[in-house]
């Protein structure tokens, strides 16, 4: 990607009541938390699609951009759904990734340019993408 956000390990410090806290606050706290957790989305994305989806495609900074917005306003929309049985950063992780794979197949049916070209991605793809997005980040408690 040309211009890949600088991912700061801090952003992970948070606990789960923290991220809820930050993301349900007005302000300044709560922008913080949304860029937060937009760098961590946009980040994670090209590591986890690897193999998937070429980094050279004139539209793949796009579509990680617009996956990563979508899906945090899905996490705004459900955060009361998060049950804490994991790291809140995790549960947003999968989100994002179902989010991703869901438009890439969106996009190759409807006959999309950005699907054009790649592959098709099987739901069994899912597991392995989020093994290797747990790779790149692990939280800490």
């Amino acid at each position: 990607m040309k211009e890949a956000m600088t991912y700061n390990h801090s952003m992970d410090q948070r606990t789960n009541n923290e991220w809820i806290a930050d993301l349900r606050a007005d302000g300044d706290r709560q922008a913080q938390a949304l860029q937060d957790l937009y760098a961590i989305f946009v980040e994670g994305l090209p590591n986890a699609l690897s193999g998937k989806l070429s980094p050279d495609d004139p539209e793949f900074e796009t579509f990680v951009k617009s996956i990563a917005k979508k899906t945090i306003m899905h996490v705004l929309e459900n955060l009361d759904t998060f049950e804490g049985h994991s790291a809140f950063i995790t549960w947003a992780l999968k989100l994002v990734i179902r989010q991703a794979l869901y438009d890439l197949r969106s996009k190759r049916w409807q006959g999309g340019k950005l699907g054009d070209g790649f592959p098709e991605v099987p739901s069994s793809m899912y597991n392995e993408l989020e093994c290797k997005l747990h790779a790149i980040y692990t939280p800490r408690f």
